[in-house]
Parts: structure tokens; C-alpha cells; sequence
């Protein structure tokens, strides 16, 4: 059980009654708890408070009151820990026992839902006591000055006077937005600061509301972001622009990914041998997206197959035809147990928190408000998506052409759940599951990559009645060029089943063409990873010291998702997730 809680007393001095002050349209709290209802974390929202005009207002607005905060723990000087613990233990003499309690502050109106889930998924993958924002100071800290008598100006650091900038460490400072943590840790008042993991953010979502002043300039920046405008179209299912997110942990990779290191020769066999199978078939004259004819020639040779980008809408192609007999040499032969070796995850429950519960987290807080979720997974493997809709109590299925991992999914599902949602199919009709299709939203994660005829996918899901598609494609981008300049480490971008990759203009170029507009885009990827593991795989072959190594670990391993989220956000990282609705 996930549960918020919104602490609010109603006697704050600076600005009085701050906490239920318009602002923007709305009560400050009611944007807290829209971002927390948005998000679909949480099992209960509440609010704790002294004031039962915050509580009336609260309770208007979705959240619980299920317990009046005590005097003691409402003056100026109560800190936060003792606050969230006393409604972890309120909560359990309801009978609400959670695993995790989210802290929001009530003066947010700069919160994303995207920190919310990804914070959260941070919390879990790391294990951590808490999680919470951070944002760099604008300035260095180490410049930091003050004022003596008379006016002149003297530095905390004298040392640092004439050092760069850029030379200097990064500091940062808590956001103040929220604290994800155990529910365990905040009983045991453990310190959010010192026993957890600050999460960074940028420094524009980071506004302080301190005073009278400050309240002013946080609605003027909040307009002028449009940030009003996005609330209430989420709230209608009326968007221009999509919603957009970046990043996540890449602790799941070392966790789930470990033989993308350990077994890189024997992964890379395999990927050459399905390389040299591609390169039999019949060569590719149309791309597989527009349909245009391809230009003559090749723009990229990687592990012996050649790629073409296509001039018409940016698509990147593989030179030959992903044929029958290709796709079923690597998906469908011996029930598919070649392939499906690499899905089979005993530790199935962990596969599924780890890596799809963001996922699914991130469909429900892009969802308009009013659609109730009733999911067909396409593709859906051994079932780890399916089963995290299934947990969070929707109705869900899977259609998937590999039977091993159908047979595989639908026993770990069953021994949890007492259901087994899985369904094979068999290639030809798989379209026709999509086409006749009753689900409010079909989802094909992982999927489109491997088809071989993409333009049929998109075709069946226009004549099935279903509004809204989620799925996530690879991407071209840094990873395509590292494993063009390090041939001897196992390509898990472009090779085997990956004989395309989407570009952001051949995105566009679908979405315009198939008439979809896109709700909502996550972007995150592993290129920076993929250096990592390129470069430590290849100076292990090497013969490289353990020491050196180490500066490898340290400098470039520990540092691979802050250095991720600057391609992410420039949008040139490996892999997106789209929902996108019929226009």
C-alpha cells in the first residue's frame, strides 16, 4: 500500500492561510492533491491538519481526513518526520498498512507527477530509507559572500575567489516538494536528509513561497508556463501538447541487465548469427514505415548489416526484409525457447515492479481523468505489463505469438493472482485480436520493433474501437554509434530483432499520417550505460588493472544517470514511450 500525506496546519504566518489561498484558479492545496490523485501511486491521500476549514476544503477536493493532527505537533517549530510518522501510526489503527508514505507539502504547484513515479521507482530499485528533489544552486556556493560593516563584501571560501566555475563541485539544496519514504523509516524517525537519496530536477520547477513576494512571482512564472492550461486539459482529455517526461533509475540494468557484461561473447555469437541470417534475406526497397522508396547505398554498416535512412519521413531501415521465415526462426521455432530465454525471469514479481509498474504508472497519470482502464497488452511476452495492471486492479490481457513465455507468464501470474490472462497466437491472427478489440487501451511495449509489417499493426488498431494506444519503441541515437565503434561488445540496439529504429522525425511522420496525437512521451535511455558497459567489457579483454577499472566504476559508472538525462531531455536517447489517442 502506497499512501500521501499532505501535512497543512492552518496557522502560518507570513502569508496567512496559505495553504487554502487562491492561487491560480484554485486552492494551494488542491494542487498537491490533484498531482497526487493524478499520479494513480497512492491507495489513500490524506491530509493532516488542525484546521477543519483545510480539512472541509480537503475532503472537496478528494483527500482524506481521517484524524485530527494534535496541537502539539502544529506550531512553527514541529518538523516534518514527527508529522508523517504520527499519521503512519494513525493509519495502521485504521488498518492501512503501507509499505511506502509520500510526504507531499501542501504549497507545490510546481510538483510533476513524473518526480512523483519516478521518485518512487528510485525508492524501490535503490531500496532506499527516503527519496526526494534536489535542484543545483544557481550559483556556486563556494562564491558565497558576506556583508561586513561599512559595506564591503567578504568570501566564506577565500580559496575558491578565483577558481571557475566549472571547476567547482555541484551543490545542491531540497526542493521542498516531497519525501518518499519507508513506512518503517519514518516511524523509526530517521533523517530524510542523511538516510536518503536526493533525486535532481531542474532548478525551474523549484519555487519557494515564502512570502507575499514570492507568491506573486510564483503565479506570474506558473502562467506564463502554461501550467494552468495543462492541468485543465488533462482534466477534459483535450491536449495540444503532449506531456512530457525524462529519464529513470538505471539501477534495474546492473540488477536485471548483469549478462549484458558477464556473458557479452556468448551474447554476441547469437547476435552474429542472427545478423547472418538477416543478411540472406531479400533486400529492402521500401521503408518499412511510409512505405517510400529507399534510397540507393547505405548511411550505416554495423555488425555487418547495412542501414538506410529513409528520405521521405527519417525512418531508419535495415538493408534486407525481416521475412516469414526470419521472424520465425527467431521468435516462434522450438515454441519460441531460444528467444524467450532472456524473459523468463524467475524473480518474476521483481521484473515487474522494477521495470513495469513506471511503466504502467506513467500510462495512468497520462490518461485523462474519466477513462477507466480496461488494458489488451500486444506482445506482451511473458506477461510482467499485464500483471502490474492486473495488481493495480484493472482489468487486463495479453496476446503473444511466443508460446514459451505465454506458458511461463500465466503460472507465475496464476500462483499470485488465481488467473491466467495470457493468450497465444498464432502470427496470422494476431492482428485480428487488435481489430476486434473491446479494451480502452491497447498497449504493445516492446513490440513494433519486431513486427514485420508495422503499417498493419497501426492499421488494425484504427479499425478496432479502442481510443488510446501506449507503446514504446528503440530509438536511434548515441548506443547505434557506440556499437558501430566497438564491434567485438554485443549490440542490444540494432541487431537480431531489432532491424529498424524509430528517429524523431519518423515519429512524427506516424503520428501525423495515422492521425494520433500524442497525449504523453517519456523519454529515457541506457546509451550512457552502454558506453559504460563497452568500455569496461573491452578493458577487461584487455588485460586493464583492477585499479583502472575502478576509475572507470567511479567516473563514469556511478555518474551514468545524471549524464543519461542530458541526452534524454535533448532527445537523443535510445528508447520513448508514447500514448497517443485517435484524432
Amino acid at each position: 500500500m502506497k499512501i500521501a500525506v499532505i501535512p497543512a496546519r492552518g496557522g502560518s504566518k507570513r502569508i496567512p492561510r496559505k495553504n487554502i489561498k487562491d492561487f491560480c484558479g484554485r486552492p494551494m492545496i488542491a494542487w498537491a492533491i490533484s498531482a497526487a490523485k493524478e499520479s494513480s501511486l497512492f491507495d489513500q491521500i490524506i491530509v493532516s491538519t488542525d484546521d477543519e476549514e483545510i480539512a472541509e476544503l480537503a475532503r472537496s477536493w478528494g483527500a482524506e481526513t481521517p484524524f485530527v493532527r494534535p496541537a502539539d505537533l502544529a506550531d512553527d517549530l514541529t518538523p516534518t518526520v514527527p508529522v508523517v510518522a504520527h499519521a503512519v501510526k494513525s493509519c495502521l489503527d485504521f488498518g492501512w498498512v503501507a509499505d511506502y508514505v509520500c510526504c507531499v507539502y501542501p504549497c507545490v504547484p510546481f510538483l510533476q507527477v513524473g518526480d512523483l513515479i519516478t521518485a518512487l521507482n528510485l525508492a524501490q530499485t535503490r531500496n532506499a530509507d527516503f527519496v526526494y528533489p534536489v535542484t543545483e544552486y544557481a550559483h556556486p556556493i563556494q562564491r558565497a559572500m558576506r556583508q561586513l560593516s561599512g559595506g564591503k563584501m567578504q568570501f566564506f571560501s577565500p580559496e575558491h575567489e578565483l577558481t571557475r566555475t566549472q571547476d567547482m563541485e555541484k551543490t545542491y539544496h531540497d526542493a521542498g516538494q516531497f519525501y518518499w519514504g519507508k513506512a518503517s523509516a519514518w516511524l523509526e524517525h530517521k533523517k530524510m536528509h542523511t538516510d536518503g537519496i536526493g533525486m535532481p530536477i531542474p532548478n525551474w520547477r523549484v519555487v519557494d513561497i515564502d512570502s507575499e513576494d514570492d507568491w506573486i512571482r510564483a503565479e506570474s512564472i506558473f502562467k506564463v508556463l502554461g501550467l494552468q492550461r495543462g492541468f485543465e486539459r488533462k482534466m477534459s482529455g483535450k491536449t495540444t501538447t503532449p506531456r512530457r517526461i525524462y529519464s529513470k533509475s538505471s539501477a534495474f540494468y546492473i540488477d536485471i541487465k548483469r549478462d549484458f557484461f558477464d556473458a557479452n561473447d556468448s551474447l554476441l555469437i547469437e547476435a552474429r548469427r542472427q545478423n547472418e541470417l538477416y543478411n540472406r534475406q531479400p533486400q529492402r526497397t521500401l521503408c518499412k514505415i511510409c512505405n517510400q522508396e529507399l534510397p540507393t547505398g547505405s548511411d550505416l554498416l554495423s555488425h555487418q548489416v547495412r542501414y538506410i535512412v529513409c528520405t521521405n519521413c527519417g525512418h531508419l531501415n535495415g538493408a534486407n526484409i525481416d521475412t516469414e521465415s526470419f521472424v520465425k526462426n527467431v521468435y516462434i521455432e522450438a515454441d519460441g525457447e531460444d528467444y524467450a530465454k532472456d524473459y523468463l525471469d524467475t524473480n518474476f514479481a521483481t521484473r515487474a515492479n522494477q521495470i513495469y509498474v513506471p511503466k504502467l504508472d506513467f500510462l495512468c497519470s497520462s490518461l485523462p481523468a474519466n477513462v477507466h482502464i480496461k488494458l489488451l497488452d500486444i506482445g506482451c511476452g511473458s506477461g510482467y505489463f499485464v500483471y502490474a495492471a492486473l495488481l493495480k486492479g484493472f482489468e487486463a490481457k495479453g496476446v503473444e505469438i511466443n508460446k514459451t513465455m505465454i506458458d511461463f507468464g500465466n503460472e507465475k501470474i496464476s500462483h499470485v493472482l488465481k488467473q491466467r490472462p495470457l493468450i497465444h497466437s498464432a502470427e496470422s491472427d494476431f492482428l485480428d485480436s487488435i481489430a476486434n478489440s473491446d479494451a480502452t487501451v491497447i498497449s504493445a511495449i516492446g513490440l513494433i520493433e519486431h513486427l514485420r509489417d508495422p503499417t498493419a499493426f497501426f492499421d488494425a488498431f484504427h479499425r478496432s474501437g479502442t481510443q488510446y494506444l501506449f507503446y514504446s519503441v528503440p530509438m536511434f541515437s548515441l548506443s547505434v554509434m557506440l556499437e558501430n565503434i566497438f564491434p567485438n561488445i554485443f549490440p542490444r540496439q540494432l541487431s537480431g530483432g531489432h532491424t529498424h529504429l524509430f528517429t524523431e522525425q519518423s515519429i512524427d511522420w506516424l503520428h501525423k499520417n495515422r492521425k494520433l496525437n500524442a497525449l504523453a512521451e517519456w523519454r529515457f535511455g541506457t546509451d550512457v550505460m552502454d558506453l559504460y558497459r563497452s568500455m569496461r567489457v573491452e578493458m577487461t579483454k584487455k588485460g586493464t588493472s583492477s585499479r583502472m577499472i575502478s576509475f572507470l566504476d567511479n567516473g563514469l559508472g556511478k555518474n551514468v544517470d545524471q549524464l543519461q538525462a542530458v541526452f534524454d531531455t535533448k532527445h537523443f536517447c535510445s528508447e520513448i514511450h508514447c500514448l497517443v489517442v485517435k484524432q
